[in-house]
Parts: structure tokens; sequence; C-alpha cells
């Protein structure tokens, strides 16, 4: 059988897109990225051309293109002889996880071994986006588009304030509301971002069988290589108590005990990682951001030996009161000072009032929010002296 060079031109003339050539059937791409089928593999040089050489005329061959920051793009039956083929990639508007993590000493792992870093996103009314009539991509693009890589969610809204203010969730509400946040986590998924779920808060005001929300929560979690299970928030403030509540077998997914609130140091028994909340006062907020990382195994007795996540640091508004009356700061400065100090640890989560709501956010805000991931991705530095 003859044979020819099948010639590809991308746009933009992008190096290193990675290109996969199949004649069987198209290539497939498993959840960790990787290509499967029988393939030979070019990747673009620097003027984003690409040439398989000896590829058989007369025999339909697909062609996969790869690249991190850009859509798959697979270009299907063609046939040689054929023309230079010209494609337009285009940018992805996901994120970049995959597969379970696992934790060594006081970091958290990728399963392909390489450190990972918490980059969080809150975002405490997620689960009610689907009931609202939100479009749930819009409200996973931003957080995405900054670099978070984890979202931080609650399960359970149920306080006088909330449910006056039209926040109100729960199963009572809600007869699908199990069946809808498996939805939550399987879009989160599909966009490839991770969630770091909270069933537990407002307790004291929810009038059903408790202990039968947990397990079913439990139940939706366990298993899926895109949740982080946290029991819940802010136990002293929200009814709960820690030892009440325990996981059944999660299946891999990783667990904490969830938030304390208050400044309070997390509560033992350590399970795989730990969460704290900073006070939210400055200059007390940067003395505490780096003693998270002596926290997480530098000193005796401060040790979890663990991960430790700043899980609620101070929240950014683009005014200094939001639009419930809480306080906020507006000061870009501060959110890049917090996320240097923040990539010491484990780490953290940016919280902004509009965020909260999972609604876009303003450009002061937004602004802030760039600031602390540029900070995180700056401070997070391993492997650390001593590991």
């Amino acid at each position: 059988m003859s044979e020819s060079t099948l010639e590809i031109q991308l746009n933009p003339p992008l190096a290193s897109v990675m290109a996969h050539l199949s004649y069987d059937a198209s290539p497939w791409v498993d959840e960790f990225g990787d290509v499967h089928g029988d393939w030979d593999e070019r990747a673009s040089n620097k003027d984003g051309h690409i040439g398989f050489q000896k590829v058989e005329n007369g025999r339909a061959c697909y062609v996969l293109l790869q690249h991190a920051d850009y859509d798959d793009e697979l270009i299907g039956s063609l046939t040689l002889p054929h023309d230079k083929v010209f494609i337009t990639l285009r940018r992805s508007r996901n994120g970049k996880e995959h597969g379970q993590l696992h934790v060594e000493g006081r970091d958290f792992y990728t399963s392909d071994g390489r450190p990972w870093h918490f980059r969080g996103y809150t975002m405490h009314y997620l689960i009610n986006q689907m009931w609202n009539g939100a479009d749930l991509d819009r409200v996973l693009d931003e957080p995405i588009e900054l670099g978070a890589n984890v979202l931080i969610s609650i399960g359970l809204h149920c306080s006088p304030w909330k449910t006056a203010n039209g926040w109100r969730c729960t199963p009572l509400e809600h007869p699908d509301y199990f069946e809808q946040l498996g939805r939550l986590f399987d879009r989160c998924a599909e966009r490839r971002i991770r969630i770091a779920h909270a069933p537990l808060a407002d307790v004291q005001f929810y009038p059903g069988d408790i202990q039968l929300f947990w397990l079913r929560s439990c139940a939706v979690m366990r298993g899926r290589w895109n949740v982080i299970a946290r029991k819940g928030n802010e136990s002293a403030h929200n009814g709960w108590n820690e030892h009440d509540f325990r996981y059944p077998n999660m299946q891999g997914v990783l667990t904490s005990q969830g938030s304390k609130g208050g400044e309070a140091n997390p509560v033992e028994p350590y399970l795989d990682f730990c969460e704290f909340e900073l006070r939210r006062d400055i200059p007390k907020m940067f003395v505490d951001a780096p003693l998270r990382q002596l926290m997480d195994g530098d000193f005796p007795g401060l040790a979890t030996r663990r991960p430790t996540v700043s899980i609620e640091p101070i929240f950014f508004h683009h005014m200094n009161q939001d639009h419930v009356g809480d306080q906020r700061c507006t000061d870009p400065r501060v959110a890049l000072e917090l996320g240097v100090l923040t990539g010491l640890c484990a780490g953290g989560g940016f919280g902004a009032s509009d965020g909260l709501d999972c609604q876009r956010l303003q450009p002061v805000a937004r602004q802030c929010a760039e600031e602390y991931f540029r900070g995180m991705t700056a401070g997070f530095q391993r492997p650390l002296l001593g590991d």
C-alpha cells in the first residue's frame, strides 16, 4: 500500500501540542488524560505544524490533539492522500484535576505522585444552584478561570436567617436532594475540578433525622475521585459535635473532622487532613498563616503531622461592607500576601461575598482573587526543608 505525509497546521500556532494518530478506531482518553488505542504520537513544532510520515493511503485514520490549556480536538475519518488539515483549537473551560488524592506526611499527593496544593474557592451555597435555575457551568467557570482546583461547599442550610432570605436547602424541601448532590459532584468531575464538601451546618435548626442525612451524604461522596470529605462547617457555631458523626468506609475519599471555627485547633483524632480558621484581623492573620506550617509538623506540641488547610481566612468584596452587613477586605495586597503565606502549608480557601452566593465577582474582588491564587502558586514550594 502506498504512503503519504499527513500535515496538520494549528491555529493558534502552538508548540508541544500532542497529536495521536490511530487507524482502527478513534483514540479514547481516560480520567488521567492517558490516550488508549493503536496510535502513533507526534508533537507540534514552534510554528504549530505537525507532520505524520508514512501514513497509509486509502485507509481512514483519526487524530486526537491534546494541550493542557485547550479542549481535546478529534479529527475524524481522514483518508489519505489529503491536503494539509487546518485546525483551530478551542481554549478549554475545564480544570486539570484527575484521579484520587492521597496523603504522605504533611502534604497531599496526586495519583501520579506529585505534590498537590489545596487551592480552594468558597461556594457555600453551591448545592442550592441545583434548584434555583442557575447555569451550573457558568457558576463553575470563574473559579476554574482563577486557578482554583477545589470548591468548598456546605450541604445543609436551614438557619432562621437563611430561611428568611431564600437560602434554605434541606432534603425536607427537596426529596431529590441526594440525587441532585450526586449530579453536582458529577458535573464538577466533568469540569475537572474537585469539591470539598461539608454536609453538616445549621444542625441545631434541622428538624429531620440528622444521622440519616449524614450517612446518606457520605454514601454520595464515597468513592468519587473528585470529592474531599469534610464533616461540616464550624462545629462550635453550627450545632454539631465531631464525635457524634463517624465516616463509613469512604473508598479512598480523603476525610477531615471539618472546621471548628474561631481560631480553635483541629479536633482529635486527626483524620487524613486537618482544617484551621485564621483570625481575620491584621496583623494576627499574617502571623497565623505561616504558623499552619509549624502545626503541619515542624515543632512538637503543635504538630498535626498531616496536611493542614487554612479553610476560611479573611473574606473579600468590592466594598468594606457586603450586602448582608459583614465586614470584608478590598485590598489586593492583603490577598497576595495571604496567598503567599498560605503556600507554606497544605493549602487554603479564597472567600468572597459574591462567591459564597455563587455569583461572579465584581472587579475589586476579582482582582483580590487573582492576587490570592497568584500568591498561593508562588508560595507552594516543595520539598520543604526537613522533608
